[in-house]
């Protein structure tokens, strides 16, 4: 893994004697070609702020969002669709320079992490907490990962498969709830967009009009909790 050094937070504590200027001009000198930066919220401000000026250590300011899956599930798909909405959305390809003033970062490209765990390998409640504690690299994109965790293997006899639980946990300096409740609706358009799941089809086409499949696939049965 590279071996990269974070920007000191020099943007968000206002050191004495630095000079604003030069410290905006220090990132646009440092940015990796092909970038460009929009200014940050000042909510975005506060958490980055909090981030990194607070202890050490992963786990802190992020949300995690699950549910499970149920019905047919392709990874590759799966992968994809998120990989297309990483594409059309830039808040997935942002991270955030703190040079200077405070910046969202936003690169041309990003490779949203998605990791599929066979069943048994690791517990629900193990997974929450070690990609809490893994926590954020600001300074670098892709502040969202996502983790498929597939249920046991149904009875022989059994109509439906196992559900899979999804797991999504991202920092709250890039999103809030809702945010992330939006990106995941346009997942799941990009993912129906190729569907072969004829209850996934029907359902969508009947909701097209309002665009609303957020309460259609995932019925309500969705955690959040917050760190």
């Amino acid at each position: 893994e590279d071996a990269l050094v974070p920007p000191g937070p020099a943007g968000l504590t206002d050191p004495a004697g630095a000079d604003p200027f030069a410290l905006d001009l220090l990132a646009d000198l440092l940015a990796a070609p092909g970038t460009r930066t929009v200014p940050v919220t000042g909510h975005q401000r506060d958490v980055l702020l909090a981030a990194v000026t607070g202890p050490a250590g992963g786990g802190r300011h992020v949300e995690q969002l699950f549910w499970d899956w149920l019905g047919p599930l392709e990874a590759t798909r799966f992968a994809d669709a998120w990989q297309t909405v990483a594409e059309r959305e830039a808040v997935l390809r942002s991270s955030f320079d703190w040079t200077g003033t405070a910046r969202l970062v936003l690169h041309e490209a990003v490779t949203v992490e998605v990791v599929r765990h066979v069943p048994g390998a690791v517990r629900f409640s193990e997974l929450l907490r070690r990609d809490r504690d893994r926590g954020f690299d600001l300074y670098r994109p892709a502040l969202l990962r996502v983790h498929l965790l597939q249920g046991p293997p149904a009875a022989p006899d059994a109509r439906d498969a196992s559900p899979t639980r999804v797991l999504v946990t991202y920092h709250r300096a890039l999103l809030d709830e809702r945010g992330a409740r939006l990106l995941v609706t346009e997942f799941y358009r990009s993912y129906l967009a190729g569907a072969k799941e004829s209850r996934f089809r029907s359902e969508w086409n009947h909701q097209h009009n309002d665009g609303n499949i957020w309460d259609i696939t995932l019925g309500g049965n969705v955690g959040i909790l917050r760190y």
